[in-house]
């Protein structure tokens, strides 16, 4: 189809539109009438902003078009001011200060007065002995430092001026075993994969410190050091793998070592694809977060991990987008691709299709949003 020319641009100001409009009333049906009038008005309007550059392009889509967002504010407006209008949450008490109690890793150092103790006679009256007071005043002090620090044992050596014998001084049990300290390894797998730092980054600052940790040798220590959390995390999936509600979900993911092994497979590797897996447990009162790198989508890393569960137990909830690659193959979940569509189906923007027949909803399934959440409500039904 060709592109229609462009039209002639006319400009008519406020008087002529509606001397204009006056000429159109009486030949044209009322409907017709409307319908000439609201778009005449809004080109004038659009025309008069654009001449104001006082809106964006972008504005004015929103203003037109309505907003392009999910947003609880801009779909459910009314539905969301009731929630938010319920009862104002207590002024906490106290100034927000961090009292001494708050630090229990802090090191507790015991000064003792310099010029009195128990049993001294009170200097002050003169009559009575001093006791000891059950709580003692509490000083805090923080103080910064790297992350990783390092200490050069200089071991003195003697040698002989004659034959050149040499002897050099034992080391002291704090200097351990090797040069890295087994707590290294664990600080940085917290470090990586608790708190997302980058083992870059990590090098980077240890060497404006003065105490240099490479990328690589991070790497190592980690791998050296993964024993004991592996057996904290085989516990985890255990733990995980009997919740009541799961949310999973994948992204794609870069690795090196496996697109290497992608790449040397060639045409004989179906799947090229590297994802990361997230998936988060509700297990009573706690939540577990697991990740899972590789070739597997989340639906297989979630198989993998139900097959983990004890028999006997309900099917568990399972949100997640509507991709079928989400579901896992061998087992049945209670699955649920929009909370509201189940909780409160009447304001649900999406009139989705209902669930298949192994996953229909239980008896008493529709309740408002807060028994949705209630763990306690779901085991009951």
């Amino acid at each position: 189809m060709s592109k229609s020319a462009a039209p002639q641009i006319m400009s008519l100001s406020a008087a002529e539109l509606e001397k204009l409009l006056m000429e159109l009333r009486g030949p044209l049906a009322p409907a017709t009438y409307q319908l000439v009038e609201g778009l005449l008005r809004t080109l004038q309007w659009v025309m008069a902003a654009l001449e104001e550059k006082t809106a964006s392009l972008a504005r004015l889509r929103r203003m037109i078009f309505g907003a392009k967002t999910e947003k609880a504010s801009k779909i459910f407006p009314a539905t969301l001011a009731v929630i938010l209008s319920g009862p104002a949450r207590p002024k906490a008490k106290g100034h927000g200060r961090k009292g001494a109690k708050d630090y229990p890793a802090a090191q507790r150092v015991k000064v003792p007065h310099p010029e009195h103790k128990a049993g001294d006679l009170c200097p002050k009256c003169l009559k009575a002995k001093l006791y000891r007071f059950l709580t003692p005043a509490r000083l805090v002090r923080i103080v910064a430092q790297p992350i990783f620090q390092a200490t050069v044992f200089e071991l003195e050596r003697l040698r002989c001026a004659l034959c050149g014998a040499l002897f050099t001084a034992p080391a002291p049990p704090e200097a351990g075993l090797g040069k890295y300290d087994p707590s290294v390894g664990v600080m940085l797998a917290l470090m990586r994969y608790g708190a997302g730092l980058p083992m870059y980054r990590t090098s980077k600052w240890q060497s404006h410190f003065g105490v240099p940790l490479p990328a690589s040798t991070q790497w190592e220590l980690i791998d050296a050091a993964s024993e004991t959390p592996q057996v904290i995390y085989e516990t985890l999936l255990g733990v995980a793998a009997q919740g009541q509600l799961l949310f999973n979900d994948d992204t794609h993911m870069r690795v090196q070592s496996v697109r290497q092994e992608i790449a040397a497979a060639g045409s004989e590797q179906e799947r090229t694809g590297i994802f990361t897996t997230s998936i988060v447990s509700q297990t009573g009162p706690r939540q577990i977060a697991l990740f899972f790198t590789g070739q597997k989508h989340a639906g297989e890393n979630l198989n993998q991990l139900l097959q983990r569960r004890a028999a006997g137990l309900n099917q568990p909830l399972q949100m997640c987008d509507a991709l079928s690659r989400n579901e896992p193959k061998e087992f049945h979940t209670l699955l649920c691709h929009c909370l509201l569509q189940y909780a409160v189906p009447e304001i649900c923007c999406v009139d989705a299709p209902r669930p298949r027949s192994q996953r229909q909803r239980p008896s008493g399934w529709q309740h408002n949003c807060s028994n949705f959440f209630d763990l306690e409500v779901y085991n009951s039904m």
